[in-house]
């Protein structure tokens, strides 16, 4: 404080470093107006605390009824009671330049993949005093030479820190390791304040980029699969999440599985770190060669760590169960109207099937008959396969026909008919011989164009479908169609 009166105490801190005036870090004046004359503001005691940047309390006598610095506006007691009061003051002092993050404190980078550059870390320096300060240098002071040159600084004071309401500048640092392992160094900045130099403690670690590995699922489970028969395949999927490329030695699958990586998502020699291109697929399948329960396991050795990364395979292998096929021509068989058609159809046995099958057809044709000989067939040692003949036997077309027709019945027979009628009783009225003859013939042929009226009556004609049925106990019944035209 500037003093109010004819005398004020004061408050002033050196650094006893032989320098005269150089030496004094900061000084003020403490008191109020004074009483006059011989009453004037005086301080009797001071003491500082154990804080970073000392707070000094001091105590005193004051005569000032006015100008004695009361601060905060509620303190005990803010106007003089008497003649003179005591005083007792906290002063904290603010350094003429301030160093943030503070003077012997670290910058700590972490670490670094090479050859990748951290963010910066920012140092500001802010003057608090009414005159510029001059700013000399931030360089680097590192050991080993390499950490000089890996911190990198900005230096945005130039020549001078501002004084007034822009009183700051910075210092940036960023680190860019060249190699691996820790690295320290010493940023140091000079100026002409009495705390310089200012040293601040760097330290970051550079790494070299590591691969690492993701399997998804982490398990694969095949379930039931019928003996020495490959199941579908199931799909692992491989991911790069580390930062550097991965080297894939080999994929292995053990047991009863094997493994393949094939296609646009194969895995390659090296896998990228890079997202979108960072993963492959591997795909398992398992053939059981004992029945029972089954393991193995899927092996991807890299150069990640920990190598190798496994996958666990189960499997169930089961018996198969017996059963059989069926199966007959394949080309259309053609047949004449009248004539009978034979084809084999072939019952195979499955997983050692020895029982019986019984054979059936159905779908012939109208006015045809379709028999299976013989009617079963037998499987006795399991493996060799039986035939069977299917005969279709079809119908010729008969004229005149065998019956006359039932109703209903068209127009072109009754006509026929009733002209034929017409005419036999007309024939008994009729003397002339030659007449006669001529009208029985009529009558003979509208009677048969009646009977020609009912159609068609010999196998349908055209395409059709047999189906061949083969039965055995509890198993599913087998078929085969074949497909046939009757001309």
């Amino acid at each position: 404080m500037n003093p109010g009166g004819a005398s004020s105490g004061f408050i002033f801190k050196l650094n006893p470093g032989g320098n005269g005036t150089s030496d004094r870090i900061y000084a003020t004046y403490f008191g109020g107006s004074g009483g006059g004359g011989a009453n004037q503001d005086q301080i009797h005691a001071i003491a500082v605390d154990g804080s970073t940047l000392p707070n000094v309390f001091v105590t005193g006598e004051t005569f000032s009824a006015a100008k004695f610095p009361v601060f905060p506006a509620g303190a005990f007691q803010t106007s003089l009671k008497g003649t003179s009061d005591a005083f007792v003051a906290k002063i904290t002092p603010i350094p003429t330049l301030v160093v943030s993050p503070a003077a012997g404190s670290t910058l700590n980078f972490g670490t670094i993949l090479i050859p990748n550059t951290s963010p910066a870390q920012t140092i500001t320096l802010t003057n608090n005093t009414s005159a510029a300060i001059a700013f000399t240098s931030a360089v680097m002071n590192g050991n080993p030479t390499a950490a000089n040159t890996d911190y990198m600084v900005t230096n945005s004071c130039s020549s001078s820190i501002p004084f007034g309401a822009t009183n700051t500048c910075t210092v940036s640092v960023t680190f860019k390791p060249t190699v691996v392992g820790s690295e320290t160094a010493t940023l140091q900045l000079t100026d002409s304040d009495s705390t310089s130099p200012q040293n601040i403690a760097l330290t970051g670690t550079g790494a070299n980029p590591t691969p690492a590995v993701t399997l998804a699922p982490t398990s694969l489970s095949f379930g039931n699969q019928l003996l020495n028969m490959m199941s579908a395949a199931q799909t692992v999927t491989l991911t790069n999440t580390g930062t550097g490329p991965l080297t894939i030695v080999s994929i292995a699958a053990s047991g009863d599985f094997a493994e393949t990586s094939t296609g646009t998502s194969a895995c390659p020699a090296t896998l990228p770190a890079t997202a979108g291109s960072n993963t492959c697929t591997i795909s398992v399948t398992f053939t059981p060669t004992v029945t029972g329960p089954r393991t193995g396991t899927l092996t991807i050795t890299d150069n990640a760590t920990p190598s190798p990364q496994t996958v666990p395979l189960t499997g169930t292998g089961t018996a198969p169960v017996p059963d059989f096929g069926l199966t007959g021509p394949t080309t259309v068989q053609n047949v004449t109207a009248g004539s009978t058609l034979n084809f084999n159809v072939t019952m195979t046995p499955v997983n050692g099937f020895t029982g019986t099958v019984a054979l059936a057809c159905t779908g012939a044709p109208n006015r045809s008959t379709c028999t299976v000989t013989p009617a079963s067939v037998a499987a006795a040692n399991g493996t060799t396969a039986q035939t069977a003949q299917v005969s279709l036997a079809t119908t010729a077309l008969m004229a005149p026909p065998t019956r006359i027709p039932t109703p209903p019945v068209s127009i072109r027979q009754v006509v026929p008919v009733l002209l034929a009628m017409l005419l036999m009783f007309l024939l008994a009225r009729t003397q002339q011989m030659r007449v006669r003859l001529g009208m029985v013939t009529a009558t003979v042929l509208l009677l048969a164009l009646a009977g020609c009226g009912g159609g068609y009556n010999g196998t349908t004609k055209g395409p059709a479908t047999l189906t061949i049925t083969g039965t055995s106990g509890t198993l599913t019944p087998k078929t085969a169609q074949v497909q046939i035209s009757v001309n």
